[in-house]
C-alpha cells in the first residue's frame, strides 16, 4: 500500500506515540513498502527481517534475521520475541544505539570526512 511522505510521518509519529504498546516489527523485503526499521529501532522495538540484500546489514545485532521463504522461523523468532520479554528489551536497546549510527548528523560527518580524504588524494 503506497502512502503518502505526510502518512509515512504521521504513522511514525502514531508508533512513537504508542511505542509501548509494540512487541515486534516484522518486515520482509517481498513487501513493496518503504522499510520502517529505523522507525522501530528508534522506538525500542525489536525487529525481525529477512536475510535478503542489505537487511541483515541494517538490522545486526538489534533483531533476528530470518530466511526470506522460512514461515517456520518467521513465526518460531515472533513467538520467542513475545515469550522473553528480557531479549525484546535487549534488542531494543541495541536497535537505539544502531539507530544512532545513522543519524543525519552521523551520516553527514561521515561524508564529510569521505571528502576531505578524496580532496587530499593526488590527481591522476
Amino acid at each position: 500500500m503506497y502512502r503518502s511522505s505526510r502518512q509515512r510521518r504521521n504513522l511514525i509519529l502514531q508508533s512513537r506515540k504508542r511505542r509501548s504498546q509494540h512487541d515486534t516489527f516484522r518486515e520482509s523485503t517481498l513487501s513493496k513498502r518503504e522499510p520502517l526499521w529505523f522507525v522501530a529501532f528508534a522506538c525500542g522495538v525489536p525487529v525481525i527481517g529477512s536475510d535478503s540484500g542489505e537487511v541483515p546489514h541494517v538490522i545486526g545485532d538489534a533483531g533476528r534475521i530470518v530466511p526470506e521463504g522460512d514461515v517456520g522461523g518467521w513465526a518460531s523468532d515472533v513467538v520467542e520475541l513475545l515469550e522473553r520479554p528480557e531479549l525484546r528489551s535487549e534488542f531494543g536497546r541495541r536497535g537505539r544505539q544502531r539507530c544512532r549510527a545513522y543519524a543525519v548528523t552521523t551520516v553527514a560527518e561521515q561524508y564529510r570526512g569521505y571528502y576531505r580524504w578524496l580532496a587530499e588524494q593526488p590527481v591522476l
